[in-house]
This record gives C-alpha cells, structure tokens and sequence, in this order.
C-alpha cells in the first residue's frame, strides 16, 4: 500500500490519500458521511424537542 500527497486548495495542508482510489470513489463516502451527519442533526433536533436536552454522548 502507498500513499499519495493531495492538496486541497490553497493555503491548506496536503492530505495522504492511499494511492490508486479513485476519486469518485472516495467522493461517494464523503457524501455518504454528510448525509449520515445530517440525519444525525436532525435526530437530535427531535430528541431535544421531546426530552429538553442533548441527547448523551454514549448509547
């Protein structure tokens, strides 16, 4: 397994990407993360709303 140095834009830092995945490919588990992130804030909207606070760190 090898890495690879991808920037992300300037004045950021570079990112070590495992050589050989595609874009495409790790493009679709970034949006897989924000969809399963959004689900979780409205989750926990919901939870507040009917328990009056944050839900706990640990289930």
């Amino acid at each position: 397994m090898s890495f690879v140095d991808e920037t992300r834009g300037r004045n950021k830092r570079s990112v070590r990407e495992i050589a050989g995945i595609s874009l495409e490919l790790r493009n679709s588990f970034s949006s897989r993360r924000a969809a399963i992130e959004d689900a979780y804030e409205t989750l926990a909207q919901e939870y507040v709303a009917k328990h009056g606070h944050s839900p706990p760190k640990t289930v």
